[in-house]
């Protein structure tokens, strides 16, 4: 069992990383660090510094909001520290791909997690499209981000993403589902008049000869829509809640069941620390980056939580 320090302890933290960690036969919970909150039963660190010269040795889990969490990887990699970090890995396309240069320099491994690859459906969807042509793709991508983010105005801050905080996990699936690269060919963003960062959003993509559409909205009311309709020359496969189920055919493929995608991300670490691996996919991270760059943007009313 390897040594595991959680640091940045927020509501995704709580919900997802903490009961992936107390379920994984590969790690266990050594310490916690976060300037507002603590982990029963572990060392518990408020200066992220401190811990970094004082605190126990192991691999490090941040699951820091972006910008912060861009200076305390850099800070880990120096004290020669293994990490994963939350997606997205970094604020930017340059700084995830300088982590991924920084870490391979140091010799430790890193991780830049996409946590819905790990769906219980994902491999099964990958099995089936392989060999077939695509034609065409469809993805609603929208929930209720009062409910997901719940006060959580750094979301819509500079740096904070605002609905691609969202959209990034439908292209972390995109881009190891379909066999040719996606490319933003136009773009669409409603940014509230008291925000920095869009609140929905309407892609037009291509992925080799096939066209892509996508629409994301954070004010959809009632259950999420994580849909992705994907037509191939030889039929239909829907994935109806991202990674979680699988449809081919009007055919039920895999059932819905235990959301299971943290313990499968942190089974995931333990290979690359195995492996002493740097893995950083930024993919899906260049995608939103190349939405900002083509976007119409339009303003909106304005969004309080």
């Amino acid at each position: 069992m390897t040594d595991l320090i959680l640091v940045g302890i927020g509501d995704i933290a709580k919900s997802k990383h903490e009961p992936a960690i107390a379920a994984s036969e590969d790690f266990t919970l050594r310490a916690a660090v976060s300037r507002h909150h603590t982990v029963e039963g572990v060392e518990n660190w408020s200066d992220y510094d401190d811990f970094l010269v004082d605190g126990p040795e192991g691999a490090l889990s941040l699951t820091a909001p972006p910008e912060a969490r861009l200076a305390m990887t850099r800070k880990a990699i120096a004290a020669g520290r293994d990490v994963m970090m939350e997606k997205p890995p970094a604020p930017t396309v340059s700084a995830a791909l300088d982590l991924a240069q920084r870490a391979r320099k140091a010799g430790t491994a890193l991780l830049g997690s996409w946590h819905m690859r790990h769906g219980i459906a994902v491999l099964e969807a990958q099995r089936w499209l392989s060999g077939r042509r695509i034609r065409r793709v469809d993805v609603e991508w929208s929930e209720d981000v009062r409910k997901t983010h719940p006060g959580q105005d750094w979301v819509f801050e500079a740096g904070g993403f605002g609905i691609y905080d969202n959209v990034t996990n439908a292209f972390s699936l995109m881009t190891i589902l379909l066999p040719d690269a996606l490319c933003v060919t136009s773009a669409t963003h409603e940014i509230p008049e008291n925000r920095s960062q869009p609140i929905r959003t309407d892609l037009e993509m291509e992925a080799g000869d096939a066209p892509v559409a996508l629409k994301a909205d954070w004010r959809h009311e009632g259950e999420r829509i994580f849909r992705i309709e994907i037509e191939t020359d030889r039929g239909t496969l829907v994935l109806p809640d991202g990674g979680h189920a699988l449809q081919a055919d009007g055919k039920t493929l895999v059932e819905k069941g235990e959301d299971r995608e943290y313990q499968a991300l942190y089974a995931s670490f333990a290979g690359v620390l195995a492996e002493r691996r740097v893995d950083v996919d930024v993919r899906p991270l260049q995608l939103a980056a190349d939405a900002f760059l083509l976007a119409a943007a339009t303003r909106t009313d304005a969004f309080d939580f």
